[in-house]
């Protein structure tokens, strides 16, 4: 009977689906020169993606002549494709133009003299020529986005309901000079300085060099971010002293822009919190530059290829009610919105050949299963400093390789957490990816970060394999210390196997924590065949049980450590625990001349090299192999060498710079 129902189901699917096939089918043309009252043909294009949109059935396709468009896609009907034309640019922009007439203007608290045009619309960001504005600012920025280097010191006090925020180095003003700015900032007790002690609030009052703040906001877990730390204030019209600087009141724009605002000077801003969401089942995105808006793909099934997205979290309160915030998450560009960048809910998918850059939070976020994220450029992200990453992969049965992830203020991929996200990555594969230069706002982060908090959680049974990771050297700022891995299997997380892969220049190669004992103890941990270049430590492991508050475990966790090979690096630590025979001590070490060419990233053996065909065979892990044996390290002497990171090639893009 259940193979009778499931046998008609499948008839009345595929007729449904031929269906949609027979009278589908079309082909519309859009263009920003075209007309909604034209016939949607090449020659007679339609105006408005949306509006054409709304005309397609299953099977259609809608062309995107070249040029730009000012308009949130939204896509509710199934089995549709939007493209470019081929050969032509075609840009969706968040942005609109600002028509006003710029007047000058001098702040009274201040005296500084700028521009302002009147501009009602919300805005989230600011271009002139293409070019992003900053956010006005105290400290003003000077260095990248992802440096520390300007951030002031302060001392944070958010445990009691009187919050407040000390800066001494807070020039000399009236009370409530800061008065609706905001502060973000990084404080601890004298912990590790740490993703989940960042702290943030509007400031409701100031008085000399203190700041009231309210609708505070932490980092992931936390709930207080308190003690010594940095900081920044950021959005008050006061702080607005430099150029390129904006802010915005609800009435005005105020802007000191690169040099005096001229007819040639195209000024846009950012109206749209998101630029495109997908709402239904097996859509294609083909060849569209989406700039300055937010991505929720909602519809099972989707494929995003040959895409740019730059832009797509502003720095903004997303929240919408905000006292009912409860602190746990971040609030500008919140997992639970969508707003943190490209926001994935859906299953089956795919992103490929696509580019992604410059957001305030995330990158890709996938909480749902079965994607694929192939041959992808990620990078610049997470400006914010807090628990953000270039790829956040939560579901299940992910995949994510080929791709290169750079410049990110935390972890490069992350897999998720048991408590605070309550969903963490099950059979995920991220495989022959190049990450670089990870963790340039935080600490106590990796290249990649996983934490189940508890062994008798379901296993992942994930692999991180094939993967070349370049530097994680953590903030140019402060005197904590720094716990920076470049794979972070946290908090007896179970279920991982890490292989093959060239780690170099880190202070830790791998780390794993176990915080349980017993049945609850990390389980089925492999690191395997991994190649460390001036690592510091190749492998560390701590100890300490979490729920009886002791500051040691027993050293339980079920962690294999075989074929690993150090170049120029140190051997392994053991942190509170006091039996230090324990642990794995297989770790070869070498000198350079063991390998190819180590400072240009090849770590192939040399021939006749003590470490070919000494390793120990492992059963699904290095089966396959030239010689007698397996040998030691990431390369196998005789077997194609494997690569990693993408081959995209970052486009040029006409309407600004990056």
């Amino acid at each position: 009977m259940k193979q009778l129902v499931k046998s008609t189901f499948i008839c009345i699917f595929s007729f449904l689906v031929l269906s949609y096939s027979l009278t589908g089918q079309k082909s519309y043309y859009v263009s920003p020169i075209g007309d909604d009252s034209n016939e949607g043909t090449i020659s007679q294009p339609f105006r408005s993606i949306n509006y054409t949109l709304g005309k397609m059935t299953y099977g259609d396709t809608c062309i995107l002549r070249g040029g730009t468009y000012r308009e949130e896609i939204i896509v509710n009907t199934p089995g549709i494709m939007i493209k470019s034309f081929p050969g032509e640019y075609v840009l969706v922009t968040g942005c609109d133009s600002v028509e006003s007439v710029w007047e000058d203007y001098i702040n009274p608290l201040t005296n500084v003299k700028c521009k302002r045009a009147k501009f009602t619309d919300k805005t989230y960001q600011l271009f002139t020529d293409g070019k992003l504005m900053m956010i006005a600012r105290w400290p003003n920025k000077t260095s990248s986005m992802l440096s520390m280097e300007e951030w002031a010191p302060s001392v944070m006090d958010a445990k009691g309901s009187d919050k407040k925020v000390s800066i001494t180095q807070l020039p000399q003003a009236p009370d409530n000079f800061w008065k609706g700015g905001y502060y973000i900032g990084v404080n601890d007790e004298g912990k590790l300085l740490a993703t989940w002690y960042s702290g943030g609030g509007r400031i409701s009052s100031s008085s000399g060099t203190t700041l009231q703040i309210t609708e505070t906001c932490y980092g992931v877990g936390s709930k207080q971010a308190n003690g010594n730390g940095f900081g920044y204030i950021i959005n008050c019209l006061n702080a607005l002293d430099t150029d390129n600087e904006w802010f915005w009141d609800g009435k005005y724009i105020y802007l000191k822009p690169p040099a005096s605002i001229q007819e040639a000077t195209k000024v846009e801003a950012r109206t749209r919190l998101y630029i495109l969401t997908i709402n239904s089942q097996s859509v294609s995105i083909e060849g569209i530059n989406f700039k300055a808006g937010a991505v929720k793909i909602l519809g099972d099934g989707a494929t995003i290829e040959d895409c740019t997205f730059r832009y797509t979290s502003p720095f903004v309160w997303n929240s919408g009610n905000n006292s009912d915030e409860s602190g746990a998450r971040c609030n500008w560009g919140d997992f639970s919105n969508g707003s943190s960048g490209i926001y994935v809910k859906s299953n089956g998918v795919k992103f490929k050949d696509c580019y992604v850059a410059n957001s305030w939070f995330n990158g890709i976020v996938l909480w749902g299963n079965s994607c694929l994220v192939e041959n992808c450029i990620i990078e610049n992200v997470n400006w914010i400093g807090k628990r953000c990453s270039g790829i956040n992969s939560y579901g299940k049965d992910n995949i994510i390789r080929y791709c290169t992830i750079k410049h990110t203020g935390a972890s490069s991929i992350e897999g998720g957490n048991g408590k605070w996200l309550e969903q963490y990555a099950i059979r995920n594969i991220w495989e022959h990816n190049l990450c670089e230069d990870a963790c340039k706002l935080v600490v106590d982060q990796g290249f990649f970060y996983v934490n189940h908090q508890d062994g008798a959680n379901p296993f992942a049974n994930s692999e991180w394999r094939y993967n070349l990771l370049i530097h994680n050297g953590g903030p140019n700022k402060g005197e904590w210390k720094k716990t920076l891995p470049a794979l972070y299997v946290d908090n007896s997380s179970s279920g991982y196997k890490v292989h093959h892969n060239v780690i170099v220049d880190c202070r830790e190669g791998l780390r794993y924590n176990d915080t349980r004992e017993g049945e609850h103890a990390g389980k089925e941990i492999y690191f395997f065949n991994n190649t460390f270049y001036k690592v510091d430590t190749c492998l560390a492991y701590e100890f300490w049980n979490s729920i009886l508050g002791k500051d040691y475990a027993k050293p339980d966790v079920n962690l294999h450590f075989k074929n690993n090979l150090g170049i120029e690096s140190g051997n392994y630590i053991i942190i509170h625990y006091v039996d230090t025979t324990f642990g794995p001590t297989n770790v070869e070490f070498a000198p350079k001349i063991c390998v190819v060419d180590a400072d240009n990233m090849d770590f192939r053996l040399v021939e006749n090299s003590n470490y070919i065909d000494a390793g120990e065979i492992i059963e699904g892990i290095n089966m396959e192999y030239a010689g007698e044996a397996p040998d030691i390290g990431a390369y196998e002497k005789g077997l194609p060498t494997w690569k990693a990171g993408a081959e995209l090639v970052i486009p040029v893009f006409p309407d600004g710079p990056l």
